[in-house]
């Protein structure tokens, strides 16, 4: 591929057309020879698309054939007077002998920088066995526009059908607009489904790109596809090298290549495997909004046993693979049963944190609570924290027990209107704007 001012020019080395070719099969809409799941191309639209392309602007438009079978030779050339089909003018005539297929398209419409980035974009993955691609003389899919990652090759499927799955896993782009790998739309690379984070699943035989991502029909060789690739993914996670993060970001990664691509495809049978390996043991999975409570409510240690998805797609997959927030609670607490806020005052008047804010709300025999106290980890700055309709209170924390400090009535005020579903600014404009600050409190 080669690009000039307003014109691109695309030559190669294939089988070429002859006459009946061009006759029958270039000149007529939705009339192709390519075999699906072999060749690329397949609807038989590409010529006429690139004539809608250029037509808005017909007087700089001009398309520049030639090609030839290696017996013949034939060059045609179409121009068009105005912005309609019935405008067009096509000259065909014979020429010396050739094979392959050169084409210019020239066009005011061409961005040539733009097409460049396209063509990165949707073509550095292709097969290099398959064809070298060229632009203006560089190689794009050679793997220059790569940096890191893994590349694997699993062989999938029965002694009577066997399949080739490709992945590449990791890495980033080194050029503008390869940052992740994207879905090859209408470009049909053996199957390919480019995936996130420059990871790449190949499903030989069992996908149609040009149907579009939407089309895409689980079939045997997609799940074993699918699970092969967890497998690979698992493996990685227990490698040496890989450290905690880079683990958990495996972990991400699958979840959402599971949600957005693989439409969860072998993913009950696989995610118990992928946890072992890649979140280990004694990990919680929290939603991103809920971290920061956690940490604080638990102790700052707790926060290396914390599986927190960046995406509400891998959080998604993750639930009911990994145990969750409600489990970790009740893991490092010990638990009383739920009560009032206005019983548990009256049981615990030693708790005056509690008997303080219960003289504070309008109904404190409404409001549910539960006493907790940590059965390892000493409390964290936050006394309180909201889980669903009840409010857990660390009677262990020094805010609760006491209110020596008014750092200790600020922490407990604010964990409490947390816990009740306060919202932020209301918060603050009850703490700083409206209470002076007094002796021993707020």
């Amino acid at each position: 591929v080669r690009f000039g001012i307003g014109s691109v020019t695309v030559t190669d080395t294939g089988v070429g057309m002859d006459l009946l070719a061009i006759l029958s099969r270039l000149f007529i809409p939705f009339a192709t020879d390519k075999r699906a799941g072999f060749d690329l191309g397949r609807f038989g639209v590409g010529f006429f698309s690139v004539i809608g392309l250029g037509l808005p602007d017909p007087r700089s438009l001009s398309i520049e054939v030639e090609t030839g079978d290696g017996t013949n030779g034939f060059s045609l050339c179409v121009r068009a007077d105005g912005p309609e089909v019935s405008s067009l003018v096509c000259a065909i005539r014979r020429m010396a002998p050739m094979k392959g297929t050169r084409a210019r398209v020239r066009s005011a419409l061409l961005e040539p920088e733009a097409l460049r980035a396209y063509l990165r974009d949707t073509l550095h993955f292709f097969p290099a066995d398959r064809a070298l691609i060229e632009v203006d003389g560089t190689p794009i899919n050679d793997g220059r526009y790569l940096m890191g990652g893994k590349f694997f090759v699993d062989s999938i499927g029965t002694a009577e059908e066997t399949h080739l799955a490709r992945y590449y896993v990791g890495g980033r782009g080194l050029a503008m607009g390869i940052g992740a790998a994207t879905y090859h739309a209408g470009v049909k690379v053996e199957g390919c489904l480019a995936i996130p984070e420059l990871s790449l699943i190949d499903f030989p035989s069992a996908v149609e790109l040009t149907e579009g991502r939407d089309a895409l029909k689980p079939c045997r060789t997609f799940h074993r596809t699918a699970a092969a690739f967890y497998r690979r993914l698992a493996e990685l996670g227990s490698a040496p090298d890989t450290t905690r993060r880079m683990a958990d970001r495996l972990a991400e990664l699958a979840g959402q290549i599971s949600a957005l691509m693989l439409r969860s495809t072998a993913w009950s049978e696989s995610a118990p495997e992928l946890a072992r390996h890649l979140l280990g043991p004694n990990r919680y999975l929290v939603a991103v909004e809920r971290r920061e409570l956690l940490v604080g409510f638990l102790g700052a240690t707790i926060e290396d046993r914390l599986f927190v998805p960046e995406s509400f797609w891998a959080e998604r997959e993750w639930q009911g693979f990994v145990p969750g927030e409600r489990e970790l609670l009740e893991t490092e607490l010990e638990m009383s049963p739920v009560e009032s806020l206005a019983s548990l005052c009256w049981r615990r008047p030693d708790l005056v944190g509690l008997c303080a804010l219960a003289a504070r709300v309008e109904r404190a025999e409404q409001v549910l609570v539960t006493a907790a106290r940590g059965k390892r980890l000493p409390p964290g700055p936050l006394p309180c924290i909201g889980l669903r309709q009840t409010i857990i209170i660390r009677e262990d924390a020094p805010a609760v027990t006491g209110l020596s400090e008014w750092t200790e009535t600020y922490s407990l005020r604010v964990a409490f209107e947390r816990a009740c579903g306060t919202r932020e600014p209301d918060l603050e404009r009850e703490i700083i704007v409206n209470e002076p600050l007094g002796h021993g409190g707020i």
